[in-house]
């Protein structure tokens, strides 16, 4: 059993820059800013007393407060989502390079504050396989295409560019 019971005050600490007199008036809408264990745990464990009843908490094992995801944690769930695509597209006989700018732009366009990483699927199925699927039935490229994926900041768009595949040379 998981839950987000005291994530919402965590959340509202980070955006908000702290509390009392020191408190920034201007709220962020996200950070990077990873939160004190101490305070993730003591805000979770807060909120479920107060959520549950006493009856229902003793009959717990265990409560164990996960830690936020970090970079690190978030880049390979980023290359997870990347992996999706790769899946996919071998499947049909192609293939995919990409830049780690596409992982950077991943993770910015997918992770927030609020939600983590949820948003890294969304952007993976609307940014880049939408536009793939275009590419695949527009185009219909020949199998063994490579799909070379970057991203460009100015564009503020993944780019695809197709590589033709290369011609076997045959043995007589």
């Amino acid at each position: 059993m998981t839950t987000n019971l005291g994530n919402e005050k965590t959340v509202d600490y980070l955006l908000s820059g702290g509390t009392g007199f020191a408190k920034n008036i201007n709220f962020k809408t996200s950070t990077t800013q990873m939160p004190e264990k101490e305070m993730v745990e003591k805000n979770t464990l807060d909120a479920v007393r107060k959520h549950f009843r006493p009856e229902f908490i003793n009959r717990l094992d265990k409560i164990i407060v996960f830690n936020h995801l970090n970079r690190s944690n978030l880049e390979k769930i980023a290359e997870l989502e990347m992996s999706i695509i790769m899946d996919k597209l071998s499947k049909k006989g192609y293939s995919i390079n990409y830049t780690d700018e596409v992982i950077s732009a991943l993770l910015d366009k997918g992770v927030d504050t609020v939600k983590g990483a949820r948003g890294l699927a969304q952007i993976r199925r609307e940014k880049m396989e939408d536009q793939l699927a275009d590419i695949l039935i527009k185009s219909a490229p020949p199998r063994g295409t490579i799909f070379e994926i970057s991203y460009k900041d100015e564009n503020d768009d993944f780019i695809f560019t197709l590589k033709k595949p290369s011609k076997a040379a045959t043995i007589a």
